[in-house]
């Protein structure tokens, strides 16, 4: 069985990263430094102004950091992943075939779970009136691919019930 959804677009490349994070860089930096230097100025002493603004240059630094590296991070398991948009159920060999797009090189790729080593792990979420499910499909215990169904195009997918009822019967099955 094979169910596919619309091909993905090329997204940003290289230089848009960049761009992209250097600002957010710039933005929680000059953010995170005025906010402390206000606070630090409410509590200060006479003659220890130079030491607030370096005390507060240097908290913001790390935490700006922190939160670069952990963005960073994160778009790189985004591009290793790929965007999942096809999956085939080869069911005379009992693999299950993922059709993966990487945005950032602009080339697609396949990835081949045999049945048995299939694990899919499911997290429902209830946001207010609406409820997320999120699949995430692993090769034993390497993540390959995550499928959230209330912010992919697989929600418009006619045989969206189908597919997750068969991986579901798939992963349970070895």
């Amino acid at each position: 069985m094979l169910y596919q959804i619309e091909m993905p677009e090329k997204g940003s490349g290289l230089i848009e990263y960049i761009v992209k994070y250097i600002t957010i860089f710039i933005v929680v930096l000059i953010g995170l430094w005025s906010l402390l230097i206000m606070l630090f100025v409410q509590f200060s002493v006479v003659g220890l102004t130079a030491k607030i603004y370096t005390w507060s240059f240097v908290v913001s630094l790390i935490l700006t950091v922190g939160l670069m590296l952990y963005l960073i991070q994160k778009l790189r398991q985004k591009i290793k992943q790929g965007i999942l948009y096809k999956i085939e159920f080869v069911d005379d060999k009992n693999r299950l075939k993922l059709f993966l797009f990487n945005d950032y090189k602009n080339s697609f790729f396949e990835k081949e779970i045999p049945y048995t080593q299939l694990m899919l792990k499911e997290k429902q979420q209830n946001i207010e009136i609406k409820s997320e499910l999120k699949f995430s499909i692993y090769n034993r215990n390497k993540l390959i691919n995550s499928i959230n169904i209330a912010k992919t195009p697989w929600t418009a997918h006619p045989k969206i019930v189908n597919i997750i009822d068969k991986l579901r019967l798939v992963a349970n099955n070895k």
